[in-house]
């Protein structure tokens, strides 16, 4: 029994040490002031991200991710994020396309709620892609907004 307590007590106090230890590393770091190795690491980090997007099995999260990389990239390399806006801009125009195909009115309404429900989620994904971009580059965040528009629903 006292065996337990003596290795539970020791648990507690290499916890707490660890915790101590990492604070007292962030507080060195001032915010903002990122060492040119950590920088560097960061953006290989950040270009591995970029094409492990392409694994992805939903169009929505390749998306998603390449906004979030595009936005992260592009004060460090303009160049690539501009690739990666292009990757993304073309997945949003196949999506888009493909949400405008079906006939709404043959539907059932569980398969109307699913398709209103995935207009819902890619105008979120328009709208996060276009802020984005246009915060970097307002033209062509301008520039990208009108080709990617569904088309009106009749009857809705």
């Amino acid at each position: 029994m006292n065996f337990y307590k003596l290795y539970l007590i020791l648990l507690v106090g290499l916890i707490f040490q660890t915790t101590v230890g990492a604070q007292t590393i962030a507080r060195n770091v001032k915010l903002g002031e990122l060492t040119p190795e950590l920088k560097q690491k960061a953006l290989k980090l950040l270009s591995e991200v970029s094409r492990e997007t392409r694994q992805f099995r939903l169009p929505e999260n390749r998306v998603q991710t390449q906004i979030i990389v595009l936005d992260l990239v592009w004060e460090h390399d303009e160049r690539e994020a501009h690739a990666i806006s292009q990757e993304a801009f073309a997945e949003l125009r196949n999506l888009f396309t493909g949400i405008n195909a079906p006939d709404v009115e043959a539907m059932t309404v569980r398969e109307k709620n699913e398709h209103y429900y995935k207009r819902q989620r890619l105008a979120e994904l328009r709208r996060e892609y276009v802020l984005t971009f246009a915060r970097r580059d307002p033209q062509a965040g301008l520039a990208a907004l009108a080709p990617l528009k569904a088309q009106k629903l009749e009857g809705y």
